[in-house]
């Protein structure tokens, strides 16, 4: 697995949480070519916490358990992923097969940027976009 080198950069790496992580981990390899760098698992084979990488850009899946219970309340963010990509047409595309739900299709803006949206499985906005 690749490893990511501490305190060399400032960067986000965010953390999105759901109730079950072992799902999300199938979604994200399959929509968007994730890598899992690492896990931590319960006694019990569960999840819990899993470190994953798209391109160059680090993110955590977090299960939510009883502390994190205001989570389950929706929407638990306004906040939207945008994720950078060479093709975002395909990267769309593999979304949408994996589980996805469209929002916005796929269209260039006369601000530079080609974009679309889609909503992920477990309540998370992405914008998938590449700069023109």
């Amino acid at each position: 697995m690749e490893t990511i080198a501490a305190n060399t950069e400032t960067s986000f790496a965010p953390v999105l949480y759901m109730p079950v992580v072992a799902d999300a981990l199938a979604y994200y390899q399959k929509a968007f070519n994730a890598v899992e760098l690492r896990r931590w698992s319960g006694g019990d084979g569960t999840i819990h916490v899993a470190e994953m990488t798209i391109g160059n850009a680090m993110f955590h899946l977090h299960e939510i358990t009883g502390k994190d219970a205001h989570f389950n309340e929706q929407p638990h963010s306004f906040i939207t992923l945008g994720l950078f990509t060479a093709n975002p047409d395909m990267m769309m595309q593999q979304a949408l097969d994996a589980g996805g739900k469209l929002l916005n299709p796929m269209q260039d803006y006369d601000y530079g940027y080609r974009q679309g949206d889609v909503l992920d499985p477990f309540g998370h906005k992405w914008t998938l976009q590449q700069k023109i």
